[in-house]
This record gives C-alpha cells, sequence and structure tokens, in this order.
C-alpha cells in the first residue's frame, strides 16, 4: 500500500479536524489513525475514511491542499449500516470551528459539498461541487480479480488426509431461496473421508435472531468437540464456498499454524464476484481488524493486493475452519439488547486479543455470499422451491450425516 507522507502544513491542517457522531457524542479526530483509512487521490490530495461503531459506518471527505496554504474540503459520502443508524448525523470541526453540522442522515444532508479553509476563515462554496471521483472502474477490479486467479495455489495447497472433521451448518426457512445451491455446493467440498455433516433446521422459537444462531453454533461446535474431531468447519446458509475451500483453510492452519482459517467473502456477490456496485469503493470484505467492538472493515482492494495469507481480528463465520483450541469450551456468545451489533463472529474477536489466537484469512479466493433474493437472482437466476430434508437424503446418502429437526 502506498505511503502516506504528508506536508508539515497538511499534517497541521488534518490534526485540527475531528468529527462528533450526533446521538452518540462519540469523537474521532485525526490523530487518532486506527478508526480512519487515507489514501491518495493524488500528490497534493488525500481521501479519509472516518468509521465508527461498526465496519460498514463510514464519513469519507477529499482534502486538497491549494497553492495559496488553503484547504479545499468537500463530503464525498456518510455510509450507514445497520438501517437502525440510518438517521445518525455527524459534524465536523476544525479546531472549534464547525464546518458542518447535521451531516448525513437518512437524507445524506450536505454529501457532495465543498468548502475551503484558510487559517480560521472559511468559505462555502456557492453551490455543492462535484466529489472527485474514485478509481474504482470496473476493469480495475477484474484486472485484480484475474491477477488474484493467476495466484491461486503459489504457494501450493495441501491435499485431503485422513483427519476427522464436523461439519456444521445453521440452516433456516429465510434461506429457502438458496437451499438447493447450497447443499450441491455442500456436497461437492473436496472433504476427508471421515467427515460427519451435522446439518440443523430447527426453527427455534423466542430470543432474538442472532441468540437462535448462536444457540446453533455452540450446539454444533460442542458436537465437533465431543466425537473428537480434528476440525469443526462452520457453512453458513447463504455462502458457495469453492470446492478446495477446507483444503485451502487446512493448509492455513497446518501450514501458517492459524487458530481459526476462513475464506472471504463481500456483503453481496453478483455475476462478476463479490463487487458488483458501481462503486465497489464502497464495500469490505466480511473481516474486520482493530478491536471489538470498535473493529475498522477491510478493504477489498487491500484484501487482493495484500501478502497471503491475510492476518485479521475476526471475519464472518460463512466459511470458517476452527481448531479444538479455537472452538474452545466456553459458550460463543452475541451482544446483547437492546445494543445487537455483533454476532458470535464479531465477539470472537474479543477470545483472539485475549488469548492471542492466529485468525487468518486466504486472500486468495472467495465464497459466494447470496446475501439475499436479489444477489442469488444476479447470479443464479429465479430460485427454486425444493424440499430440504429430501434433496439432503438424496443428495449425502453416500456420506455421513445428522439434520437435527
Amino acid at each position: 500500500m502506498t505511503q502516506i507522507t504528508l506536508t508539515q502544513s497538511f499534517s497541521n491542517f488534518l490534526n485540527d479536524l475531528w468529527i462528533r457522531v450526533i446521538g452518540s457524542n462519540q469523537e474521532i479526530h485525526f490523530r487518532d489513525r486506527e478508526w480512519m483509512r487515507i489514501t491518495w487521490v493524488d500528490q497534493k490530495t488525500v481521501r479519509i475514511k472516518f468509521r465508527f461503531y461498526h465496519a460498514e459506518n463510514v464519513l469519507t471527505v477529499i482534502i486538497r491542499e491549494e497553492a495559496d496554504g488553503s484547504f479545499k474540503i468537500t463530503v464525498e459520502d456518510f455510509s450507514l449500516s445497520p438501517t437502525s443508524w440510518r438517521d445518525f448525523k455527524a459534524n465536523i470541526f476544525y479546531r472549534t470551528y464547525l464546518l458542518w453540522g447535521d451531516l448525513g442522515g437518512s437524507s445524506l444532508d450536505h454529501v457532495g459539498e465543498t468548502l475551503i479553509v484558510k487559517g480560521t476563515d472559511i468559505q462555502r462554496m456557492a453551490t455543492p461541487v462535484k466529489p472527485l471521483e474514485p478509481e474504482t472502474v470496473a476493469s480495475s477490479w477484474e484486472q485484480l480479480f484475474a491477477l488474484n486467479e493467476k495466484r491461486l495455489n503459489d504457494p501450493p495447497i495441501l491435499d485431503v488426509g485422513d483427519e476427522k472433521v464436523t461439519v456444521g451448518v445453521p440452516w433456516g426457512p429465510g434461506k429457502m431461496y438458496v437451499a438447493e445451491k447450497f447443499f450441491e455446493n455442500l456436497a461437492a467440498l473436496r472433504l476427508p473421508a471421515e467427515t460427519i455433516f451435522v446439518i440443523d433446521v430447527a426453527d427455534r422459537a423466542g430470543a432474538f435472531k442472532q441468540a437462535k444462531v448462536a444457540a446453533s453454533h455452540n450446539m454444533l461446535k460442542q458436537g465437533a468437540l465431543d466425537n473428537g474431531s480434528k476440525y469443526f468447519m462452520l457453512i453458513e446458509a447463504d455462502n458457495l464456498p469453492p470446492p478446495e475451500g477446507y483444503l485451502r483453510m487446512k493448509t492455513l492452519i497446518e501450514k501458517y499454524d492459524a487458530d481459526v482459517a476462513n475464506i472471504p467473502y463481500g456483503y453481496h456477490t453478483g455475476p462478476k464476484g463479490p463487487i458488483f456496485d458501481c462503486r465497489p469503493e464502497k464495500y469490505h470484505a466480511f473481516c474486520w481488524r482493530g478491536e471489538y467492538p470498535l473493529y475498522h472493515g477491510v478493504d477489498f482492494r487491500d484484501l487482493l493486493t495484500s501478502a497471503y495469507p491475510f492476518h485479521v481480528t475476526s471475519a464472518g463465520f460463512g466459511c470458517t475452519l476452527f481448531t479444538p483450541k479455537a472452538i474452545g469450551k466456553e459458550p460463543w456468545f452475541t451482544d446483547q439488547p437492546p445494543k445487537v451489533v455483533w454476532c458470535t463472529d464479531g465477539t470472537f474477536g474479543i477470545r483472539v486479543k485475549r488469548e492471542k489466537l492466529k485468525f487468518l484469512v486466504d486472500n486468495r479466493v472467495f465464497c459466494q455470499h447470496l446475501c439475499c433474493p436479489s444477489c442469488f437472482q444476479k447470479v443464479h437466476g429465479e430460485p427454486k422451491a425444493i424440499n430440504v430434508i429430501e434433496k439432503i437424503e438424496r443428495l449425502f446418502r453416500d456420506k455421513k450425516y445428522r439434520i437435527i429437526q
């Protein structure tokens, strides 16, 4: 990644720039670099992404140092997720001066506006100026993915062994649109002969959604510990791993000393891979660095261009391989109401830090994350309705499997 080297005047200006998230009184200062990502646009211009609460909450500004010593600031974007946070707004300050108040919200107030700061003089542009376009044309992403494919088996991955593996699948009726593709993909994975598939299709009543997920995860992981499996592979019902996904994660554990290994994925999937939006720069891989609960997301471009393998604090559990050490004896847990943000994958980062677990991501391949019917239709067309139990019994008749209802 390009090293950011700022002039002294630019650095001084940025050190006096900060934001306050309205409704939380959380303040993020430029000096606290952990919560922002800085990239060059050109020799005089930087793009700064201030992150807060969650990887997908990002306020993006573009700042340019002009020849007369002034600084031009453009609010490029204000992305908030999940939906419950989309009414949040922010104030941007320079020293004690308010540059923008009540920025963002569901109507994206002030996004696209530009002003000029010189000393304590603040000059607003008469009309909003179109923000600089990020260098994210589709061809550049296609080139990065093509480069990844060329490096797919460099270094080579391990082959199937005689180890015992439990594959745990929490499945719910909300994923019926992907059921046929999911179970066909699951049955086609390259796995050892001593693999046991445990598919939890129980419709758990009560509790909140994340609590139901945690209950399923805990039952499945405990089963792997009880039956003496060398590894526990967790696959969520809207993820289609590549056929060699298990072998790639096994390689990270046995050759790179990982305690947890993961095949990454995006928040969405389209016909050309995990990036399909016209502005893929906005998208992060479903993996995080930093400390719970204020993780910062991993930009796809960083993931694709970084050295193999990729270290993270935690990642979405969509396709993850755990050693018994990483499974742990204590139950996995989620955030608790009224503010439920992180599920078991997010809170797992607490143990990673505390127990110094090594969590590695294979940044050569990706799962298809078919998170919603829209994603499915973009890639596979109209979904087919199936009888899930009959489908499992037919596909897995020559395999060891158990269905929990």
